[in-house]
């Protein structure tokens, strides 16, 4: 069968509480994007077959609501709220950074050694973007010269902000699309030493979750 990054899935339930934990799989869009949205399937799609509604407060209109979004190409667990009152406080607990994120990924080339940390500030769409690396792990890497597996904690949530930012610092997600990963062209000449790699695909889908 599938992996378990690969279904949907609802990882937390509160009835009373009107919210949950969805696990939403890669090359899935969270919630309905762009002019013909409400045309294709989402995460938020399958919500009302898969959750319960609350036992208190006003079930959201249209369903269960995502109270943030993962990009497309991103596995991952999303806060879903079932009622008006739960998305409400939910997605002011987000607005106001109450709820801190951290993904794992896999980057191409040599991030630093083991426990070091650092962060990345790069504006994305003239905002603010601040991210926090911490390196986990590093293996050799016959192609690449080594893969990093990093924690990684954004302080905002722009859209594609922790793709872009550890392409732009050298070390570009493994299987990231090639738009992104060419952005590491120069910064990987600077951190590396050396050109740029031509990317080769591992496995499917991207190493971010």
């Amino acid at each position: 069968g599938k992996p378990a990054s690969a279904q949907i899935r609802v990882l937390h339930h509160d009835l009373q509480a009107a919210w949950a934990v969805v696990n939403k799989p890669p090359g899935l869009h969270t919630s309905p994007v762009g002019i013909d949205a409400w045309q294709n399937l989402t995460l938020q799609s399958y919500l009302p077959a898969i959750l319960e509604p609350p036992t208190q407060g006003t079930p959201c209109r249209n369903g269960p609501r995502p109270c943030h979004r993962l990009d497309m190409l991103v596995a991952g667990p999303v806060v879903v709220a079932t009622s008006e009152e739960a998305m409400r406080s939910l997605n002011h607990a987000f607005r106001t950074r109450q709820v801190h994120k951290e993904y794992r990924a896999i980057l191409c080339g040599f991030a630093g050694s083991v426990g070091d940390s650092f962060s990345v500030d790069m504006p994305l769409d003239g905002k603010e973007s601040h991210t926090d690396v911490r390196i986990l792990r590093v293996v050799h890497d016959d192609h690449y010269g080594a893969l990093s597996e990093v924690s990684l904690k954004p302080l905002e949530g722009r859209r594609h902000q922790l793709r872009i930012h550890c392409a732009c610092s050298g070390t570009p997600i493994v299987n990231d699309v090639s738009q992104i990963y060419s952005l590491a062209e120069q910064p990987w000449l600077k951190r590396h030493g050396t050109k740029l790699p031509q990317q080769i695909k591992r496995g499917q889908g991207l190493f971010l979750q």
